[in-house]
This record gives C-alpha cells, sequence and structure tokens, in this order.
C-alpha cells in the first residue's frame, strides 16, 4: 500500500514539533531516525517517485531537470550550533515500475580535505541541496549540486560538488571537474560570515554558476573565514570541455535586455536556505 502526502506531511510535521522542543541531541537524533524509516517505507510504496513533498515545511525535494532521480533532504541543530544532515536519493522507476534508492550517510565534520576527497554514499558531505545542473562527461550524465551548509555559530558554507553513477546506478561524488588555475577540484566550498548573505546561483541563460566574490573584512583576517564577505564582484564557473572553469570578473546581466541578474531566493514568498 502506498503512503500519501498527507501521511508524510503529517509524520515530518510531528517529527519536527518533537525535534524543535527536545532537550538534548539524543532525542532529535531520536525523532531524525524515526523520519528515516518513514522515509524509506515511502520511497518502497508505489508511486512515490511522482509524488513531491516540496510542500512539507523544513524539508527539501528536489528534481534532477532531466527527471533522472530526486534528492530528499533536511538537516537537525545540534547544542553546538552545528548541523547534522539527512538525504535519500531515489532514482525514477524501470520499465517495471521499480524504483532504486540509497540513502547518503553524512560524514562531513570527519572528512579531511574534502575539496579533494573521492566520497561515496557511506561518506556523504552533508549539506541541503537547492540546485541540480546536469552536463555531460565521459559521453554520460553527470550533476553539478549546489548545496547549503550551516558550519557553526561563526560562518556557513556553500558547496559546489558533482555527483555521477556507476554501474550498479550507485552515487558517487568523485569527479575532479571543477578548475581554478592549475589545480582540480572534487568540490569546492566557500565559507563566509554567519551575518553575510553569499550568492551562488546557476544563471540558465549565461550558463554560468555565479557567484560573489569574497574578502575578509579586514585586510588581517585573511584566512579567518567566519570574517568573510561577499564583495559585490562576481567571479563565476563555465562549462567548458567537460570541466566547469572558473572565469574571474564575469558580468552577471542577461546581455539581450541588459537587466542586472537577480538572485531568484531573493524573490518574494522564496523560502530562504539560509
Amino acid at each position: 500500500m502506498s503512503i500519501s502526502q498527507t501521511a508524510m506531511d503529517s509524520t515530518f510535521k510531528s517529527f519536527r514539533e518533537l525535534s524543535l522542543h527536545a532537550k538534548s541531541d539524543v532525542e532529535k537524533t531520536n525523532y531524525s531516525d524515526s523520519l528515516r524509516l518513514a522515509v524509506k517505507k515511502f520511497m518502497n510504496s508505489p508511486g512515490s517517485f511522482d509524488t513531491p513533498l516540496g510542500k512539507i515545511p523544513y524539508i527539501g525535494d528536489i528534481y534532477s531537470p532531466d527527471n533522472a532521480f530526486r534528492m530528499i533532504t533536511w538537516n537537525v541543530s545540534l547544542k553546538d550550533e552545528t548541523y547534522d544532515y539527512y538525504c535519500f536519493l531515489q532514482l525514477a522507476p524501470n520499465a517495471n515500475g521499480e524504483s532504486q534508492w540509497h540513502e547518503l550517510l553524512d560524514n562531513h565534520k570527519n572528512t579531511r580535505r574534502p575539496e579533494t576527497k573521492s566520497l561515496n554514499k557511506s561518506e556523504w558531505f552533508g549539506s541541503l541541496y537547492y540546485s541540480i545542473i546536469p552536463f555531460k562527461k565521459n559521453k554520460k550524465t553527470s550533476y553539478v549540486l549546489l548545496g547549503w551548509e550551516g558550519n557553526n555559530k561563526f560562518s556557513n558554507k556553500k558547496i559546489l560538488e558533482c555527483l555521477s553513477f556507476n554501474a550498479k546506478n550507485e552515487p558517487r561524488f568523485d569527479q575532479t571537474v571543477f578548475k581554478s588555475g592549475r589545480f582540480n577540484k572534487r568540490r569546492v566550498i566557500f565559507e563566509y560570515s554567519k551575518e553575510a548573505y553569499f550568492m551562488l546561483r546557476y544563471n540558465e541563460k549565461l550558463k554560468m554558476i555565479v557567484f560573489n566574490r569574497l574578502e575578509p573584512a579586514k585586510p588581517e583576517l585573511e584566512g579567518l573565514y567566519s570574517y568573510y564577505q561577499p564583495t559585490t564582484t562576481f567571479d563565476a564557473y563555465v562549462l567548458k570541455k567537460e570541466e566547469w572553469i572558473i572565469e574571474k570578473d564575469v558580468d552577471p546581466r542577461n546581455t539581450k535586455n541588459n537587466k542586472i541578474f537577480i538572485d531568484p531566493s531573493k524573490k518574494k514568498n522564496k523560502p530562504k536556505i539560509d
């Protein structure tokens, strides 16, 4: 028997209410484990892939533009003002109507040198995804993911990383597709002040991943990323020959009408990620 969106809505709202009033991190984790079981049951039910959960508060449900998969994510705030992250990746049904899914296990707090680290679904660098960009790599479709991570009480992070699938349709995060200077990275991490708003968005018309350049509030604070602020200078990653190559000092405008690019997250009624 399938699980309705109404049932999922009720389950998640119940979890969220309990989590907000939990007295300890252990309680919060227990409530989130209950939600994990509910999501697993949901994805095992017929027709679940075509049942979006995007209207449920505090849960992200994002489909790839080619409708090949979806990613359901949420986080739990902890007493030390860090977060734990949860993610389920569900593939589109096959010819028999069966839909394969994977749970990604958050390990971002234990990942050293994350920009060069090859990761699998059991070593996921946890974040809340808000954009998926398909592109071709080695004649197969890979995906750039844009995510937000509430690092600690001093700084936030936004993340670019590449998702691909192996022969068993298992997710991998191991392609070095982001090029800046002489170096290629598996993911790009932007860390900035908790008080700042940093834009990282894909501009469909310009085919660029556009972002504010980050600089320390004062020269002597260089390297202390909790003091980094976005500037009015924009850089971007642009796809060239199956790699995303950084371009400096881009003009993030629609060249057809000369209008300044407006970050979609600033539109009215658009839920904020951070």
